[in-house]
This record gives C-alpha cells, structure tokens and sequence, in this order.
C-alpha cells in the first residue's frame, strides 16, 4: 500500500480488492495507519461506542491546551455528530432522524428534482463542466440550505467554508492547515449566529 506512488490508481482495485480476500485489517507501514478494507468491518468499528475520531490528533501532540487556542476547531470536534461517539452520537442520530421525519422523503422529492434539473440545465448551457463542484457538491448544499431557509449563494459559502474540514482526521494534516480550518469554521459559525 504506496499511495504517494504516482502509479497507485491504476493497481489500486486490485490491492483492495486482495487486502479484503487475504487482509482485511492490513496495518500500513507506508502511512503508519490501518486499513480496514471490508464495510461490514469499517461499519462496526465506526459504530463502535469506544471509537474515539480525535485521538489522532492527541497522538501527533495537538492536545487539548493547543487545540483549545482553535475555539471554533474544539466546537466543531465536540459537537459534529461524524465526530462524537457514544452516547452523544446516539443522541445526536436520534435528534438528526427526528428533524428528517418531520415531512415524509416523498414530500421532499419535489423540490429535489427541481434543484437536481437546475443543476443539470446549468451543465447543459455551459456545455460541461466539473461534475463534482457544480452538481455532486452542489445539489445536496442547495437542498439542505431550502431545508434551513439559507439562500443557495450564502449555502456555497458555507460549502467552502466546511470544505476540507475533515482533513483534521488526517495524520498529514499539518498546524497550518488546522489554523486554516478553523478561520473556514469561525466564519462559518458567525454567518450561521447571524442568521
């Protein structure tokens, strides 16, 4: 497992495709992390109630005193339902799925397919474009931002605002790119105080 080799996309498959038959908790010398290769695996252990998400960064020495100066940074790792485990996760999926039933998915189409038509029509007049930025990335902010009542342009800057915030669980995440992160989160939490 290399992948810094400018070649690993064109055996990569293949790899993971063997780590899940013959080693599907393969330990990577090059990255000094595990690979859990198999989703009913990486399922498990990412519901599993002792599964701390930040103890990485404990173990590249940001303890709790230096991520503390990143106020906005230490919100988001305390409250962001991808990040909490036991009983907070538990709490917060059950608040999350409540908001969800407030109106059945099917009310919800609708406007869906509206949103998703816009996007594809804006694709055909430019004649192409980044599939991702202009409709993978896009579709969902819009349809959460008409959820909360955000305008669509305000939603994009709160899209870059949180864009590349999971870096933080990265091991190659650098303090200049945790400053930066959390500058992209305090902006984001001003706009959203605001409104």
């Amino acid at each position: 497992y290399q992948p810094a080799d400018p070649h690993f996309s064109s055996y990569s498959h293949a790899l993971y495709d063997r780590l899940r038959i013959e080693d599907p908790f393969h330990w990577a010398p090059a990255v000094g992390e595990w690979l859990i290769t198999r989703h009913a695996d990486a399922k498990s252990m990412l519901r599993h109630p002792d599964l701390v998400p930040l103890e990485g960064l404990r173990s590249r020495g940001l303890h709790p005193e230096k991520y503390a100066e990143w106020s906005a940074l230490s919100l988001f790792c305390q409250e962001a339902l991808i990040l909490c485990s036991g009983p907070g996760h538990l709490l917060g999926r059950r608040y999350f799925a409540a908001v969800l039933r407030q109106r059945p998915l099917a009310e919800l189409a609708p406007e869906c397919r509206v949103i998703v038509e816009r996007r594809l029509e804006a694709l055909r007049r430019m004649g192409g474009g980044d599939l991702v930025a202009e409709f993978t990335r896009a579709v969902p902010l819009e349809f959460i931002g008409s959820q909360l009542g955000i305008p669509v342009d305000d939603m994009e800057f709160l899209g870059e605002c949180t864009e590349g915030v999971l870096l933080i669980l990265e091991r190659k995440t650098d303090l200049q790119q945790f400053e930066e992160i959390n500058c992209r989160i305090a902006q984001a939490l001003d706009y959203l105080m605001g409104l």
